[in-house]
C-alpha cells in the first residue's frame, strides 16, 4: 500500500536570543504543541528552524545569522508550508527571508505571517507590508494555525477567524484561543528538563490602553488560563525534581490582574520553587494578599522575586498623552509596603515620548529614585506598528531615526528601516542633541553614585587596556554623566 504523502511545515523561529534562552520560543511552540491535536497530526512533518536575529550575542555557531542562510536551510527541509512569527526585532529578517523563498523555490510553497507585525498592522495594508507573504494570522494564532493547515489538508476553503489571504478581502478579524484547551507547550514541545531559564504566561490581554503598547486587548474578553487544570500542571512540571527551571520571566502584561495571579503564587510556594521570579506588575493594582504571597515565597523557599513596574512618566501632560495616569500616591504606599516586606522590585521609564524634555525627564527619576527601587531602567520610546501613538506620529511631529554601531543616526522613513529598530528622537518638545543627553543619563541610572567603578573604567582606558573592559561598561563608561566627570577631573 502506497505510503500517503506527509505536508511539510518548517516553523520559523527569528528571536533575539540571548545565551540563556531556549532554543525555541514559547510563542513558536505553542504553534507547534497545537499542531499535535489536529485530527491530522500524523499526516503532518514539522521541523523547527531556529535562528538568531541578535549579532551581539556569542552564541552557538549553529544558530545562523544571515537572511540567505536561513532561507537555504529552510528550502533544504523541502516545505510546503513556512509560518514565521513577526516582531519589531526581526522585521528585515522576515523581509529578506520571504524575499528569498518567494523568488528562489521551485516548488509551490505557502508562506505564513503571524504575530504582532501582522496582528497590529491596518485592515488592508498586510500586502503593501509583505508583498512576498501568501496567508496572513491576525491575533493569537494557535488555533487558527491549525485550521489553515487543516483546510489545506483536506482541499477546502473554509473561512478561518483572523486568516487573510493575500488578494482576498480582508476583513480585520482577530483569531483567538481557549488557552485551556491548549496543549502546554511544556510538556510537548520545550523539555523543562533541559532549560534552566524559560519564559512563561498564566493569562494574555492587559486591562489598560497605553497608546505605545500592543497589548491594547480587551480585558473582558482576555484569555485566562483555568488554574487548577493548565497553570497548576505547569507548576507541578516546572517544580518536579526532573526539571532544571531555575529562572522564570513570566510575560503577562500585568500580572496582577485577573482571578488567578495571587493563587499562582501560592501553589509556586506549596510545590517548592526556589529560583528566580520575574512579574511584571502595576503598583494601583497591588493588594496585601499579594504582597504577603509574594513574601511567603522568598522567606519560605528563598526564592528569588523580581516585581517589574512600568511607571513611564510622573509628568501630567506626558501621562494624559500616553493614556497611562499613575497614581503617585499609590505608588509610593506600596513602594514603601514592599520595602517593608523586603521583596524586591524595578522601576522602568521611558524617554522619548511626546511632550517630554530633559528636564521632565530628570524630574521622573528623581521621583523614582526616591522610591529606592532595586534596580531602574529607562528605554527609548518605539512606534510599534498599529499603536496609537504611532498613527498619531504625524500630528505629534515624532522623528523617528536608527542609531548605527558606530552610535551616529540618521532619520529615514519607517517603511525604509530594515537595518536596526527605529526610535522616536526627536519632537517639538526635544531636539536630537537632547535625546542623546537622555540617553546617556538612561546608561547611568543602575550606576548610581559608585565612582571607584569608574576610576577603575579610567585607569584601564589610559593604561589602553580597554580589552579587559565587557563592551556594555566600556560603553557606559564613555556615555555616563559620572564617567565624564571623573574623566574631567582625572585630565
Amino acid at each position: 500500500m502506497e505510503q500517503m504523502q506527509k505536508l511539510r511545515i518548517s516553523l520559523v523561529s527569528l528571536d533575539w536570543l540571548r545565551p540563556k534562552d531556549p532554543r525555541i520560543a514559547l510563542g513558536h511552540a505553542s504553534i507547534k504543541a497545537k499542531l499535535t491535536q489536529s485530527q491530522f497530526a500524523e499526516r503532518l512533518d514539522v521541523k523547527d528552524h531556529s535562528f538568531n536575529v541578535n549579532p551581539s550575542q556569542s552564541l552557538p555557531a549553529d544558530l545562523l545569522s544571515t537572511a540567505e542562510e536561513a532561507a537555504d536551510e529552510i528550502l533544504a527541509s523541502k516545505p510546503d508550508l513556512v509560518a514565521f512569527g513577526g516582531y519589531v526585532w526581526n522585521e528585515s529578517y522576515v523581509q529578506n527571508i520571504h524575499k528569498i523563498l518567494a523568488t528562489s523555490n521551485p516548488r509551490n510553497t505557502f508562506n505564513i505571517l503571524m504575530g504582532p507585525q501582522t496582528s497590529y498592522a491596518p485592515k488592508g495594508t498586510l500586502e503593501s507590508f509583505y508583498p512576498f507573504s501568501d496567508i496572513f494570522i491576525r491575533g493569537y494564532a494557535e488555533d487558527a494555525f491549525r485550521d489553515v493547515v487543516e483546510n489545506m489538508l483536506l482541499l477546502r476553503n473554509e473561512r478561518i477567524r483572523g486568516v487573510h489571504h493575500a488578494g482576498g478581502h480582508d476583513d480585520g478579524s482577530m483569531a483567538n484561543v481557549d488557552l485551556n484547551a491548549a496543549p502546554s507547550p511544556f510538556t510537548e514541545v520545550i523539555d523543562l528538563n533541559k532549560h534552566e531559564f524559560i519564559r512563561w504566561e498564566t493569562q494574555r490581554g492587559c486591562p489598560f490602553r497605553c497608546t505605545f503598547c500592543q497589548h491594547r486587548d480587551s480585558y473582558q474578553k482576555r484569555s485566562l488560563f483555568n488554574l487548577p487544570k493548565r497553570i497548576a500542571g505547569e507548576i507541578h512540571e516546572i517544580c518536579s525534581e526532573r526539571s532544571a527551571v531555575r529562572d522564570i520571566a513570566v510575560l503577562d502584561p500585568t500580572f496582577n490582574s485577573g482571578p488567578h495571579y495571587i493563587s499562582v503564587i501560592e501553589e509556586l510556594t506549596q510545590r517548592g520553587y526556589a529560583g528566580r521570579l520575574a512579574l511584571q506588575c502595576r503598583f494601583e493594582m497591588m493588594r496585601p494578599e499579594f504582597v504577603e504571597a509574594v513574601r511567603r515565597l522568598i522567606t519560605v523557599n528563598n526564592a528569588k522575586v523580581i516585581l517589574e513596574f512600568g511607571i513611564q512618566t510622573i509628568i501630567m501632560a506626558e501621562m494624559k498623552e500616553i493614556q497611562r495616569i499613575n497614581n503617585l500616591e499609590k505608588v509610593k504606599f506600596w513602594a514603601e509596603q514592599l520595602h517593608a516586606a523586603e521583596i524586591p522590585f524595578e522601576i522602568s521609564l521611558i524617554y522619548g515620548r511626546p511632550h517630554q524634555t530633559v528636564d521632565t525627564f530628570k524630574r521622573s527619576i528623581d521621583f523614582c529614585h526616591e522610591l529606592k527601587p532595586t534596580t531602574m531602567y529607562a528605554w527609548p520610546l518605539m512606534l510599534l506598528r498599529g499603536t496609537e501613538l504611532e498613527r498619531k506620529k504625524g500630528v505629534l511631529q515624532l522623528e523617528e531615526g536608527v542609531l548605527e554601531e558606530e552610535g551616529e543616526q540618521r532619520f529615514v522613513e519607517k517603511q525604509r528601516i530594515l537595518g536596526g529598530i527605529p526610535h522616536v528622537m526627536s519632537s517639538p518638545s526635544f531636539s536630537k542633541k537632547e535625546w542623546f543627553e537622555m540617553r546617556d543619563i538612561a546608561a547611568s541610572l543602575n550606576l548610581h553614585e559608585d565612582y571607584m567603578l569608574y576610576i577603575i573604567c579610567y585607569s584601564l582606558h589610559v593604561m589602553n587596556v580597554r580589552q579587559y573592559l565587557p563592551v556594555v561598561t566600556l560603553r557606559s563608561y564613555m556615555h555616563n554623566p559620572i564617567a565624564i566627570r571623573v574623566r574631567k577631573l582625572s585630565e
